[in-house]
């Protein structure tokens, strides 16, 4: 069975995964989720750029014998299509949980104007930290967790952290010889606020995916749908 490598999206941190591990290993699924540059306890000093978050998977694609399947979440699939265009012969399969599936010169920006409705346009505000952005507290809550317990909601509040803009304003380079040779999975959020679930259809269908999956989640599944995600997360890392 193939390992996993679990990339978290903006203001996250390898914690996010906090109730969903369990379930994985539950299903014997191995797996490494590590925090990207500069997010949870990342003590990373270096520029927060895309290139630093690609060579940070990377080095977990090292500690991989077999070809792996990546799991990117929100900005992290952005990740997951980078890391797979520049390792293609190291990556089996990506899955993307409420995800944009980036074309080749495009950036996350650039997508920005599809997103309509998403309530993080109301929350997101510049932080103090130059060339970051935070959440408003306030928004925390209906963007990213409005189906999630209030324990999980606490939890998260504490390891939220300001997220770069750089990797968003960033095009990547993607092929059809590498990115597009790699099976796709997509996993819909349909009760999503922040990347609204229209965007969701339209972007998974815009890129040939193998499978498309539907949960009734918010935001983040892992918290609020973790048993559902983990179920579909097995069927296909076990799915030949």
């Amino acid at each position: 069975m193939a390992k996993l490598i679990l990339i978290h999206g903006a203001w996250h941190g390898a914690w996010c995964w906090r109730d969903l591990l369990p379930l994985l290993q539950k299903q014997e699924i191995q797996f490494i989720a590590e925090d990207l540059p500069g997010s949870g306890q990342s003590t990373y000093e270096g520029e927060i750029t895309l290139d630093a978050y690609v060579t940070s998977i990377e080095e977990s694609l090292k500690e991989v014998d077999e070809p792996a399947i990546l799991l990117g979440h929100s900005m992290g699939g952005m990740v997951a299509s980078l890391v797979a265009e520049r390792n293609s012969d190291q990556v089996k399969k990506i899955i993307y949980v409420s995800s944009v599936l980036l074309k080749d010169g495009q950036s996350w920006a650039m997508t920005r104007v599809k997103n309509v409705g998403s309530t993080l346009n109301h929350y997101v505000v510049p932080s103090q930290q130059t060339g970051f952005a935070e959440v408003d507290p306030k928004g925390l809550r209906e963007s990213f967790y409005h189906r999630c317990s209030e324990e999980q909601i606490e939890f998260a509040h504490r390891y939220i952290r300001p997220q770069a803009k750089g990797p968003f304003e960033t095009p990547i380079q993607l092929t059809e010889k590498n990115y597009g040779n790699i099976p796709k999975y997509y996993i819909r959020c349909l009760q999503d606020r922040a990347l609204v679930p229209e965007f969701q259809i339209e972007t998974s269908l815009a890129t040939p995916c193998k499978e498309i999956f539907e949960i009734q989640s918010d935001h983040s599944p892992f918290f609020s749908a973790s048993k559902e995600l983990a179920q579909i997360v097995g069927q296909v890392v076990s799915d030949e």
